[in-house]
């Protein structure tokens, strides 16, 4: 993918003394490497500082590098496959079967994280071991692995409040406990800010990366412009009101872990917020973002949210297929029917696969059904 090359002329600039956030791809810097997309950096620090350490090491020479990405994103997959699956240590086996199953042999993980090469798989691993430091450790090394994921994609950003709540709502206090948390928050900003740091110019860096929300492609809300496309029904209306499903079932379900704390309202209510973020405020539904979803998914499959989820990234290794076989189709077409075949398959997955199938995760020794 496009993607995975990307980083490549973004850290070339970046060694050469140039800010890869404000400037375009130069043919110096893409040479020898097969993308013709010159658009600015858009992904977190991390991702540029660690493809400029791969070129250096390599000799400047792209494919070494991205055999050697390849193996760092084979590590991270194999990673957030393991990391799953401790969090359901004290499952059943058909509940720990079931997290591996998902990340390791749907065709989703292989197609979009080791095919294609996309660095989300990085951050859920990231995410995962922030999860995995609260409900296995004494998560004084949380606010590291979570700040670690926004250095590799900003969008775990949102998920700095429920840090917060954690602390307010399950901290512990022990022997030392506290000042050492204290530390790692302080290393954690101390190594955001030196990431950060080269590339910051007022902003920019975060600005590019926001403007991403004007490009709209498969996100539930588009449903209503492809009845228009294809039937030339205007349901425009349902536009907004089918957005904001979305941040208000998080804010719910945000308010149930506040009210009553445990660790699977608190999984419960990272899902909700990373499907928000997903479904709502980055406005454009790629396949690979729903690496950011299913590691939650796996970990709590019963509920409604994830069902529906998991419709999806069955279905969705079929829509850059779909793009390839249907490329002569006229764009607005195109998206049109991806869309609405995106979301007809998750439904159909919601209604035909009974729940009765899925992992009980409270039978699993969680604290209340949900």
């Amino acid at each position: 993918a496009a993607d995975f090359w990307n980083a490549l002329p973004w850290a070339r600039e970046s060694l050469s003394g140039q800010n890869p956030y404000l400037m375009r791809v130069d043919a110096v810097a893409a040479q020898g490497i097969p993308t013709d997309d010159s658009s600015p950096a858009v992904y977190g620090p991390w991702v540029i500082q660690i493809s400029a350490m791969l070129l250096v090491l390599s000799g400047n020479r792209a494919l070494l590098v991205a055999v050697l990405s390849k193996l760092l994103l084979g590590g991270a997959w194999l990673g957030a496959i393991h990391t799953a699956a401790r969090l359901q240590a004290p499952a059943r086996l058909w509940h720990r079967a079931f997290a591996v199953l998902v990340l390791g042999w749907l065709p989703l993980g292989v197609s979009q994280y080791i095919a294609e090469g996309h660095n989300d798989i990085v951050l859920a691993l990231l995410v995962l071991l922030w999860l995995r430091s609260h409900e296995r450790g004494t998560g004084v090394l949380a606010p590291l692995y979570l700040c670690a994921s926004m250095l590799v994609k900003f969008v775990t950003a949102a998920l700095l409040p429920l840090e917060g709540l954690w602390l307010l709502r399950k901290w512990r206090p022990g022997t030392g406990r506290t000042w050492r948390y204290a530390v790692m928050v302080v290393v954690a900003l101390g190594m955001t800010v030196l990431s950060a740091a080269p590339f910051w110019a007022s902003g920019a860096m975060i600005g590019r990366t926001a403007s991403m929300r004007a490009w709209h492609d498969l996100a539930p809300a588009d449903v209503a412009t492809a009845f228009r496309t294809i039937l030339s029904v205007d349901l425009e209306w349902l536009r907004r009101p089918t957005a904001l499903v979305f941040p208000v079932a998080a804010a719910w379900l945000v308010l149930r872990f506040l009210l009553d704390p445990s660790d699977r309202r608190f999984r419960i209510a990272i899902l909700a917020v990373l499907s928000a973020v997903v479904f709502w405020y980055v406005g454009h539904v790629w396949p690979w973002y729903l690496i950011w979803l299913l590691i939650i998914v796996v970990l709590e499959p019963d509920v409604l949210l994830s069902r529906w989820v998991l419709g999806l990234a069955v279905a969705a290794p079929f829509i850059p297929v779909g793009r390839r076989v249907l490329e002569t189709v006229p764009t607005a077409t195109w998206q049109a029917v991806a869309t609405l075949g995106f979301y007809a398959a998750s439904a159909l997955w919601l209604l035909c696969i009974p729940r009765r199938w899925y992992p009980d995760a409270a039978e699993d020794g969680a604290v209340e059904k949900v």
